[in-house]
């Protein structure tokens, strides 16, 4: 399913309303330009046009607000962008790691979920970019991927448990 691309980020200039939920746009407010005179939606409606694919989110998060096509990177920019998004992914799970208190000498009864749980949406933003810069341009293929290696893991464990049963 791809979503169409038609409508721009942008901020409004003056009062609008969004053509489609008719929800008041202010100016300075976000919203996403379409195509012709009055067609203006403000960012939930924009969302729900994505039915909660966070990976085309991610995909036009990077070409709207970072100037970054991940999909059209070739060569030294793409394995540059990898390597960073990378790193980027690994200091966020470090970040998780703090906020949960994982290391031995931290207080557990000081745990911050709430910052642990924004430190794995900032990790996950990261891994869209991963998937975008490896072909993978939609969640729907991601779960189809998942549930491929889910059943494959499934797979693993019965064979592990099957021999285990038999020793």
């Amino acid at each position: 399913m791809e979503i169409s691309t038609k409508y721009t980020l942008c901020r409004a200039q003056y009062f609008t309303n969004c053509c489609r939920c008719d929800e008041k746009i202010s100016p300075n407010n976000i919203c996403y330009k379409g195509d012709g005179i009055g067609n203006t939606i403000c960012k939930t409606c924009k969302i729900e046009l994505y039915d909660g694919d966070i990976v085309l989110m991610q995909r036009d998060l990077q070409k709207d607000v970072m100037k970054r096509d991940l999909e059209k990177l070739r060569g030294v920019e793409k394995e540059t962008a990898i390597k960073e998004m990378i790193i980027a992914a690994q200091g966020e799970l470090g970040e998780f790691a703090e906020a949960m208190k994982v290391l031995p000498w931290k207080n557990k009864d000081k745990r911050d979920l709430e910052v642990a749980i924004e430190e794995l949406i900032d990790m996950h933003h990261f891994l869209n970019n991963l998937y975008l810069l490896c072909g993978v341009s939609n969640e729907r293929e991601v779960k189809l991927r998942y549930r491929e290696k889910l059943n494959k893991n499934k797979d693993r464990g019965n064979i592990h448990e099957s021999t285990s049963h038999n020793h």
